[in-house]
Order: C-alpha cells, then structure tokens, then sequence
C-alpha cells in the first residue's frame, strides 16, 4: 500500500509540475489542461482513499493491540 501511494504521489508532483509549468510559460491549451486537472483530481481521490483505508488499519492495529495488553 505504501509503495502504491507514493507512486501515485509521485505521479501528481509530477503532473502538476508539468501543469504549473503551462501556465507559467503560457503556452497551454485549455483541453489538455482540463485533462491535467482531472489526472491531478483523480491521482488524489486514490490518495485519500489509501490515506483512509491506512487510517483503518491503524485503528484496527491500536485496538488489537490494546486488546492483547488488556489480557495480560
């Protein structure tokens, strides 16, 4: 899981750079930087799902783990 997230992390510096770039050179086209957007939209939506589901796991670890020191 950690290795997906940072590969998408990765990804979305990367497109991002590329879109901050566009804008700064003006020299973009509207098309391709709606698409850049949705990329960046959609690389973060999998992040924050990666995020949540390491935010259950934690959760679920910290109780088992309370839950093992309760019975002895």
């Amino acid at each position: 899981m950690i290795e997906a997230f940072f590969k998408d992390y990765h990804e979305n510096l990367e497109i991002q750079n590329t879109l901050y770039e566009s804008i700064g050179d003006g020299n973009f086209n509207f098309t391709i930087l709606d698409e850049q957007i949705d990329n960046i939209n959609e690389h973060s939506q999998e992040m924050e799902e990666m995020i949540q589901q390491f935010n259950q796991y934690t959760k679920q670890f910290i109780e088992a783990k309370n839950d093992y020191y309760q019975m002895n």
